[in-house]
């Protein structure tokens, strides 16, 4: 299967300290700017590419995050291959099989157990298929 592959990656200021490939939101206060998700079923706005540290925010650093293509993320939970996914209950930027009244981030490509790298096609403007 072929790996990950970005059709539009932007830059971004982070908010906070973040590791390569959490699932990240828009600060709405401040639309140039993202934060780890943290609330189950939110709107993903993409996956950050970059690790970023403390020191890295305090200077103002600019990471790409990918809004669509295919992206490799962290599973929380069990993932089937072409299931629907969504940000994860647990607050560190994971993705999960979405429910009925989540915001979809994007299908999954491959199938993952909880902690393990998988595909997403990512879709930034909700439900693909």
């Amino acid at each position: 299967m072929a790996g990950p592959n970005y059709v539009l990656e932007l830059p971004y200021q982070p908010a906070e300290a973040m590791n390569k490939l959490q699932a990240v939101r828009m600060v709405v206060s401040a639309p140039d700017t993202i934060e780890v998700c943290d609330v189950q079923g939110e709107w993903v706005l993409g996956i950050v590419q970059e690790t970023v540290s403390a020191e890295d925010v305090t200077n103002g650093r600019i990471v790409n995050v990918r809004i669509m293509g295919v992206a490799m993320c962290i599973a929380e939970g069990a993932i089937t291959a072409g299931a629907p996914v969504t940000a994860s209950t647990v607050t560190d930027g994971s993705l999960e099989a979405a429910a009925a009244a989540d915001v979809v981030a994007g299908r999954a490509l491959s199938g993952a157990a909880s902690g393990d790298y998988f595909n997403v096609l990512l879709s930034a403007f909700g439900p693909i298929f």
